[in-house]
């Protein structure tokens, strides 16, 4: 449900228009994990999806003299969801999900636009941005549980979490027009930007344990290797309740650029630079000491009475790895401003139009521009030593009892991962380069008719210095070398291809990497990978038919490619995705990336029918993303000498040899306008979204098998979702609204 209500409360002096908006929405979710668990001997509660918004929004404009004007505005929103939707899905229990739990948002932001004579124009603008995000865990003090067998979360969420974050942005510039100057008539611009952004995080967790199963029915489902008797610790090092810390990220910007738009004779020259000082800095902050009061409480919380990993004994196991110089549960202090990543850019724009028969019907256009990836706080956070993260062991289990004893009754300890509790650790590298993407187009526009425009474009971008997260000591290179030999162990296991049968033509070799046992436990910084790419091309054909004869048409057709071996995902915009964690995930790494969608269709049209009665369609249709099979491990044999028991996550294909099912979409809107008397009139309109009734389902097409090449009779076990329904998608809409104006 929504309102707006504008118009002059001085006329042609003062303007107001507001608006407020409730929005809610049930959604029924018949894929929770209930059967799976209930196979697996657990229970689980069923649940379906709930929204609860309120936005409200305030404009003001008033023209103070002739020549200065000033405009305003204010808009909040609220959030809420009792189970938080990203926070859901197959896999997900109940117990599992999060709390979206009241989010509010503020923005307000003022500007000025002064004439100063009839050439030239000062506009002054200022932002201020407040957000309040909190995700909370529903089981306070539980255990996060995973059933590898069922493939289930449940127990509780990883952690609580809340955010505050600010921004203030502050800009002048200044227009002015100059004709006859060198030959030419000229639009020049320059302006000035300031930003200040701060990013606060409060994450806790009553408990610090996972306990990962391989099977809750085999009475000893700690392990993930059972023929090796391993399994897996992982810890959560934060506070235990709210309030104990403010995790702080920050950054400040400040820039400056000029432009030149010059027209003379058939040609226009659009020329400008940019030039920006980005910097990401953690001001001085600090960590409780971290101690759970859980005594001898068992970590086999399901299991036998036998007592279990105390934390001392963990602590104790971690001082003496070579490879640590601190104790995770010590209180830690930053002690003075730490400048994570500093850039200074200059940002270069070409363009050229040529009109080429002078009377501007037909015309020739290119262009070249570098953009520099801006610097926001959660993209360089990877070095934050309070951030979310976890230590992660490999228990060994040497008495084969199936539980996680104490190292003194024989059971080992040993880090497969850990995050850096140096304050004065370098993260990123000293001489790390800002991300950038260099854009050429080259296009040609002709006037086929009156009022019809035909035009055709070809891009070109590419990004450059991506920033990735590799491993500090070990590389992603599988011929490395110590003194001891390599570094990775390569291993060549068959693939018995997509009929699943070993010995037939479509099998294959893949050579897959283990990290020697002897190396040091990975830990991560930030560089830019010279192997990392990105590249996307098109070519579109552009039509536009304004409105005449009571109706217009315009839209796009474009075919396009979009490569590489980084994908541009969430983790990978922020630097910390696993593409170069290690050998592995480059194996067919170079392919189609999430957002490739080669052919994309847009029109936009509108017709008015007798009785001035508007009908206005928008139609979509695009190609669906591509993908390919995947192994989630491929296992060592027994003896192999790698750190861990196999090689995870690694693809059978590249991304695009196989395609997602298409889109295709129409929306309309039908609107007819009434005259009630004098200038009032009434409005009334009707949406309909999804007009043709698009609707199908998504399954889990991804094997993702588990591979045991190296077996006398070797064979593969298929994920527990393969072939599973994970969403519903189809829903027609109808949306009425009316508005008076008078």
């Amino acid at each position: 449900l929504s309102f707006n209500l504008g118009g002059p409360i001085i006329k042609d002096k003062i303007w107001f228009f507001i608006n407020g908006r409730r929005l809610t929405f049930d959604q029924a979710n018949p894929y929770t994990p209930e059967g799976r668990m209930a196979a697996a001997g657990l229970s689980s509660d069923h649940y379906d999806m709930n929204h609860q918004e309120w936005m409200g929004f305030g404009k003001l404009t008033f023209q103070i003299t002739p020549k200065l004007k000033y405009f305003g505005m204010l808009h909040y929103n609220h959030i809420y969801e009792p189970i938080y939707n990203n926070s859901f899905g197959v896999d997900a229990d109940f117990s599992y999900t999060r709390i979206w739990d009241h989010e509010n948002t503020y923005t307000t932001t003022h500007q000025f636009n002064w004439i100063l004579d009839q050439n030239t124009f000062l506009d002054v603008r200022g932002t201020y941005v407040w957000r309040f995000f909190p995700l909370h865990s529903r089981n306070e003090g539980e255990y996060t549980y995973y059933d590898n067998t069922a493939k289930v979360y449940w127990g509780t969420a990883g952690y609580n979490d809340e955010y505050v974050r600010k921004k203030i942005l502050a800009s002048a510039s200044a227009t002015r027009f100059q004709d006859d100057l060198l030959g030419a008539s000229h639009e020049f611009k320059a302006g000035i930007e300031f930003e200040q952004s701060e990013y606060h995080r409060d994450w806790y967790r009553a408990n610090p344990y996972y306990s990962y199963w391989a099977n809750y029915l085999t009475g000893s489902p700690y392990y993930y290797s059972a023929g090796n008797h391993q399994g897996r610790l992982r810890i959560r090092i934060c506070p235990d309740e709210r309030g104990q810390w403010d995790v702080q990220d920050h950054v400040r910007r400040y820039s400056a650029y000029v432009q030149d738009s010059a027209h003379a004779g058939r040609f226009t020259f659009n020329v400008g630079l940019r030039f920006d000082h980005s910097y990401q800095y953690e001001p001085p902050q600090s960590r409780p000491e971290l101690r759970y009061n859980y005594g001898p409480e068992l970590l086999n919380p399901v299991y036998g009475d036998q007592p279990n990993i105390l934390l001392e004994a963990l602590i104790a196991q971690i001082q003496a790895d070579p490879d640590m110089g601190i104790s995770p549960w010590d209180a830690l202090s930053l002690t003075q401003t730490k400048r994570v990543v500093d850039f200074k850019t200059l940002s270069p724009r070409l363009g050229v139009v040529f009109d080429v028969f002078g009377n501007g019907k037909t015309a020739i256009k290119g262009s070249f521009g570098r953009y520099y990836e801006a610097v926001w706080a959660a993209k360089y956070n990877g070095g934050q030593i309070f951030g979310a993260s976890t230590f992660d062991f490999r228990w060994n289990d040497l008495n084969v009892n199936g539980l996680m004893d104490l190292p003194v009754d024989g059971d080992t300890y040993a880090l497969s991962s850990y995050q850096e509790q140096d304050p004065s650790f370098n993260y990123y590298i000293s001489d790390l380069k800002c991300p950038y993407t260099n854009e050429f187009t080259l296009g040609v526009e002709q006037e086929i008719a009156k009022e019809f425009r035909l035009g055709g474009q070809f891009v070109y971008k590419v990004n450059r210095n991506i920033v990735e997260d590799v491993d500090l000591y070990n590389g992603y290179d599988p011929t490395f070398q110590d003194a001891t030999g390599l570094v990775w162990l390569p291993y060549d296991a068959t693939d018995p291809g997509w009929d699943g049968v070993f010995g037939t033509g479509d099998d294959q070799t893949i050579t897959v990497y283990g990290l020697r046992d002897d190396r040091p436990v990975p830990t991560f910084h930030g560089i830019n990978p010279p192997e990392a790419e990105r590249k996307y091309w098109a070519a579109i054909l552009t039509f536009d038919k304004r409105m005449s004869h009571r109706w217009q048409l315009k839209g796009s057709i474009l075919y396009s490619r979009f490569k590489g071996n980084c994908d541009p995902g969430y983790s990978a915009t922020e630097g910390e995705s696993t593409m170069f964690d290690n050998p592995n995930t480059l194996i067919y790494a170079y392919g189609s990336v999430a957002y490739d969608r080669p052919f994309q269709l847009k029109i936009m049209g509108t017709y008015i029918l007798p009785q001035d009665i508007i009908v206005s369609a928008y139609i979509q249709a695009r190609s669906g993303s591509g993908w390919g099979r995947t192994f989630d491990r491929i296992y060592f044999p027994t003896g192999f000498g790698a750190q861990s028991t196999y090689a995870s996550s690694v693809r059978a294909e590249p991304d695009g040899t196989l395609w997602l099912p298409s889109y295709f979409n129409i929306d309309l809107r039908v609107e007819k306008e009434f005259v009630v008397t004098g200038k009032a009139k009434v409005g009334v309109y009707l949406d309909v979204f999804n007009l043709a009734g698009r609707s199908g389902i998504s399954l889990n097409e991804n094997p993702y098998a588990r591979l045991y090449s190296y077996a006398a009779t070797p064979y593969q076990t298929l994920s527990t979702t393969y072939k599973q329904i994970t969403s519903i998608y189809g829903v027609r809409s109808f949306r009425l609204g009316a508005r008076v104006t008078f």
